[in-house]
């Protein structure tokens, strides 16, 4: 019995021992070992350049009378680049003025008018010219003769640009086909007239 003693002792005390080893070892967090980074990958996003053409609403005078007629010039400056055609709608002031005629300018070469609407109650011009050979450079397109019918000050527009329906055929030199619209940059400047009683 003296041997049965220590040997259930030593016994327990393996399982014991046993025990806090397996409890300790599956106690502790799991290690996580990282997975390695996909190599990296680059994207190539293509950068469109935009083609910026200036047009301009020029008076020939910085102020009328009532009842004379008076004439603005429609200019385009493409830089190095070629017009092909132009399309523009105005806006104007139909209590103040009213549209004498519309005059092809002489930047495009034998130009062809493709379209000549106007509203003259709601105060609207749309023109648009076109011609077989391009020009480069800048110009006047087209001249807006206009009528004074009532005063107006200098601080509203008598002639504006209708921004979202003016458009510019532009093409570089050599190539095969025009911009499209969405990289064509049109930047405008419209100088006002004053109209005198």
């Amino acid at each position: 019995m003296k041997l049965w003693f220590p040997l259930t002792l030593l016994t327990v005390i393996v399982i014991l021992l046993g025990g806090i080893v397996f409890f300790s070892h599956f106690s502790q967090p799991p290690r996580i070992f990282p997975t390695p980074a996909p190599p990296a990958t680059s994207v190539v996003v293509p950068v469109v350049k935009k083609v910026q053409v200036n047009l301009k609403l020029q008076p020939q005078s910085p102020s009328v009378k009532v009842g004379q007629e008076f004439t603005y010039d429609v200019m385009v400056d493409a830089q190095k680049f070629l017009v092909s055609g132009v399309e523009v709608k105005l806006n104007f002031d139909p209590q103040a003025t009213s549209l004498v005629k519309l005059i092809p300018g002489q930047f495009l070469t034998k130009p062809v008018v493709l379209e000549e609407t106007v509203d003259a109650t709601n105060g609207t011009i749309k023109y648009a010219l076109g011609a077989l050979q391009q020009s480069t450079g800048s110009g006047t397109v087209f001249q807006v003769r206009m009528l004074a019918k009532a005063p107006k000050s200098s601080l509203g527009s008598v002639l504006s640009f209708d921004r979202e329906n003016t458009k510019v055929g532009l093409k570089e030199q050599g190539a095969e086909t025009s911009f499209a619209e969405a990289v064509v940059q049109n930047v405008y400047t419209e100088q006002p007239i004053s109209i005198l009683q």
